[in-house]
């Protein structure tokens, strides 16, 4: 009989059969998950050559990789979550392994009932292991060739010609190496599967190719984009740079910093984009059958791409992918973010997002410098940790940047060729219209004539409308930032009106207080050392600081209910010095720091437009001077005005602060898209309004200039007329 304080070892008593139907059946949803566990063996057993038969109720997969013995089987094999897998494969030190579980083997059960494994390790006996899961037989045999083979039946699938063919794309998509080939037979079918990436081909599967490089140490993403999607003619319409290349280098702790991550509190965002490691991407770009009328309004080289490329985003692990992440998910989000900003790349003002149909590719981890990225114990995916949300943000940024860049070319194209029909010379049209019988006297050259009118007139036609639909789709999108905007400018009216009632008592609350507290004597008392030594009992600072609060508070009551005043909406001629004096005036009023000069270099004076218009542009521009600049003492603002020949004004808008935050450096325009900020709880929005009002007012953005102290921004202002 046991002592009551005696410690007895337990183990666990397994069923075999229960646990290959939760680690085989249950565990690999597909049929094709499970084939790839047992590529993935065979790769990490150094094969070179790896065969898969398939018969009516069976099937035969062969390698000639290192083999097992009959000790292996016995004490690996057979021992339940025990890998022997290092970083390296042992027989082929240039191979990463996939394995490290221990429980790959049971994609044997999900594929059939009965298996039979022959194998062979190099100087050793020949193995065969038999089971049909409930029970297991070991035997040597003799066998010359080194490797292992296995024979399943009792197969749980159909495998057709067809679901071969199907298996053959998938593995092509999952595999992604040089060092072992794969042959996949059945009846008459045989077929090499080649790495789905292993021959990409500008113009052929891909129109344009962006590649990603992340420098984890330095926080650093390279992007090098290559694209041959414009005709050679482009390049006239396109002045910032090459129709062709781009590279450009982002700090990603600058551009992330402004993202509302949550992380964990213990973790930093600069530890966590450290931590994620290096790693690269190729991402290729291509759309379906492109229309003629598009073809020819913006210049795109090709119509149809003979292979194009529609396999999605695969996330691989050094040579293989990982399971929910090999294309067949949208696992980045693309299609949210298109939905979210639904913007035509010819959009003046809105944020283009590629579609998850237009962009393929893959993103290459490893196993160890990517160590954060962890697989899931089932291997059907990664857990979405914070180092995997700040990767997928990482990877968005890059394609951000090819966003960006295309749609800057087609801007620049549209704005270029764009016609209006009036522009069509259309003679013989004109004349036949006139004089319809004069048809059947026109000769072949006439004839000829006309029908090339015709072709130009139609085109033009289906252009126009095009633009029309671009323009009922650009006011959809604004429309719906607006109206937001509008909504809490109404909720804010609404309080600056109940404000305004209260206002003088609000403005002098700390005055009468001040007042009170020297009339009973309590003043100097306030003021002696030790009752001002900490500033939350420093009654004098309290009421100065509520001073200067309610300064602000009055300033943003005026705002509010001057700004929504319906005079200022008239066009009209405006002394233009005065009305922005008088902008500035206000601002200098309330922020006392900040000093603004306007220089009228030719004494503009009246000048045709409605004053609501010069506010929303000056009051964005100066606001968002002060907010990137809070920090300083002073700020001094120098706007300059010029006469332009055409009657256009030419406005320079400067100030001396810091200047344009570092990831928008290389790509200044990047400030007049929708929601770019670079402060955590800043919109966005007021360099995009601003945009959009220069459009309106026939206005256009000249230059951001990036090479002087200070932010700085060139414009022009259209005059306006009333209908």
């Amino acid at each position: 009989m046991k002592k009551t304080n005696e410690v007895e070892n337990l183990t666990y008593t397994i069923e075999g059969k229960k646990v290959a139907e939760i680690l085989g059946v249950q565990n690999f949803t597909t049929k094709e998950a499970a084939i790839l566990e047992l590529v993935k063996n065979a790769y990490d057993a150094g094969s070179k050559n790896l065969t898969i038969h398939f018969e009516a109720d069976s099937l035969f997969i062969k390698d000639d990789g290192e083999g097992m013995t009959n000790q292996d089987i016995k004490e690996s094999w057979m021992h339940i979550g025990k890998s022997t897998r290092n970083y390296y494969a042992d027989s082929a030190p240039t191979r990463v392994t996939a394995g490290s579980k221990g429980i790959g083997r049971f994609a044997l059960a999900r594929l059939g009932k009965f298996v039979q494994m022959r194998t062979k390790k190099d100087n050793h006996t020949g193995v065969i292991w038999k089971t049909d899961w409930d029970s297991n037989t070991l035997e040597l045999c003799e066998t010359q060739e080194n490797g292992t083979s296995f024979l399943i039946y009792g197969l749980r699938d159909n495998w057709s010609k067809a679901t071969v063919k199907k298996l053959q794309k998938y593995l092509s998509i999952a595999y992604n190496d040089k060092y072992m080939s794969i042959i996949l037979s059945k009846d008459d079918f045989q077929e090499e599967v080649l790495p789905y990436y292993s021959h990409p081909q500008i113009g052929n599967q891909f129109v344009t190719e962006t590649n990603l490089q992340y420098f984890s140490n330095k926080m650093m993403l390279e992007v090098e984009i290559s694209s041959d999607e414009f005709a050679s003619d482009a390049q006239q319409y396109y002045r910032d740079g090459s129709i062709h290349t781009k590279k450009i280098a982002l700090n990603m702790k600058e551009e992330l910093q402004v993202n509302r991550i949550d992380l964990q509190e213990n973790i930093s965002l600069e530890s966590c984009l450290k931590n994620i490691g290096d790693f690269k991407a190729s991402f290729f770009f291509s759309m379906g059958q492109v229309s003629k009328n598009d073809k020819d309004t913006f210049l795109y080289k090709y119509d149809k791409l003979k292979n194009r490329y529609t396999s999605g985003i695969t996330l691989y692990r050094n040579a293989f992918s990982i399971s929910s992440y090999e294309g067949k998910k949208d696992w980045l989000g693309l299609s949210k973010r298109a939905s979210s900003s639904p913007a035509a790349a010819s959009h003046p003002s809105g944020n283009w997002h590629v579609r998850s149909s237009q962009l393929s590719g893959y993103i290459m981890i490893d196993k160890n410098k990517n160590a954060q990225l962890r697989e899931l114990s089932n291997r059907q995916g990664l857990e979405e940790n914070d180092h995997f949300r700040l990767f997928t943000e990482i990877i968005l940024s890059g394609i951000s940047v090819f966003e960006r860049y295309r749609q800057s070319i087609v801007r620049s194209i549209k704005h270029g060729t764009t016609e209006d029909t009036s522009s069509v010379s259309t003679p013989l049209i004109q004349s036949i219209a006139i004089n319809p019988t004069g048809i059947v006297n026109l000769n072949k050259k006439e004839t000829l004539a006309l029908a090339e009118e015709i072709k130009d007139y139609v085109q033009t036609i289906n252009r126009n409308n095009q633009s029309k639909d671009e323009v009922i789709e650009r006011f959809r999108y604004d429309t719906r930032i607006l109206n937001v905007l509008a909504t809490s400018g109404l909720k804010s009216a609404s309080l600056a009106h109940e404000l305004k009632n209260s206002k003088n008592t609000i403005i002098g609350a700390p005055e009468n207080i001040e007042s009170a507290l020297k009339k009973f004597g309590m003043w100097d008392e306030l003021n002696s050392p030790d009752k001002t030594k900490y500033f939350y009992y420093n009654v004098p600072l309290i009421i100065s600081n509520l001073k200067e609060s309610n300064n602000k508070i009055s300033f943003f009551i005026e705002s509010m209910l001057s700004d929504i005043e319906k005079q200022r909406f008239t066009i009209i001629g405006i002394n233009l010095a005065k009305s922005l004096l008088d902008i500035a005036t206000k601002w200098m009023e309330y922020y006392k720091w900040i000093k603004i000069d306007i220089i009228n270099k030719d004494n503009v004076d009246i000048f045709d437009t409605s004053e609501d218009l010069l506010y929303v542009i000056f009051d964005n521009l100066i606001l968002n001077s002060i907010q990137q600049n809070e920090h300083l003492n002073k700020l001094s603002i120098e706007i300059t005005i010029r006469l332009k020949n055409s009657g256009a004004l030419l406005f320079r808008y400067r100030d001396d602060g810091i200047g344009l935050p570092e990831k928008f450096i290389k790509e200044p325009y990047r400030i007049f898209n929708s929601h770019e900020t670079n402060r955590p709880n800043g919109h966005g929005l007021g360099m995009w309004i601003l945009k959009n009002t220069l459009d309106y007012c026939n206005g256009k953005i000249v230059d951001v200039p990036t090479d002087q102290k200070g932010f700085s921004l060139i414009f022009e202002l259209g005059e306006l007329k009333n209908d």
